[in-house]
């Protein structure tokens, strides 16, 4: 399951630095290196029945601190147009 997802649309700077400044007991797992692993383990906890660990990956993936994935469309250092050129108001 973890090999059919674009890791890197969760590698942003965004992602990095909210993975970096997570305080919680239970770490967030918003990077994409540690969504990664935590979707692994989440795999192999769920294999062997571990409903522990299963709970515990769980809210690593839907911690407070997660993102969601970089828009694929858009790239990263393209800068916001100012409000005024906003076509959408």
């Amino acid at each position: 399951m973890a090999d059919d997802i674009d890791w890197e649309l969760f590698n942003t700077e965004q992602h990095q630095a909210a993975q970096r400044n997570c305080w919680r007991l239970i770490h967030c797992a918003v990077d994409g290196p540690t969504r990664k692993a935590v979707v692994e383990r989440l795999d192999y906890a769920r294999k062997v029945g571990d409903t522990n660990d299963t709970v515990l990956r769980i809210a690593q993936l839907t911690g407070p601190c997660c993102l969601p994935p970089a828009d694929p469309t858009q790239k990263e250092d393209q800068p916001c147009p100012p409000e005024d050129e906003n076509p959408s108001t």
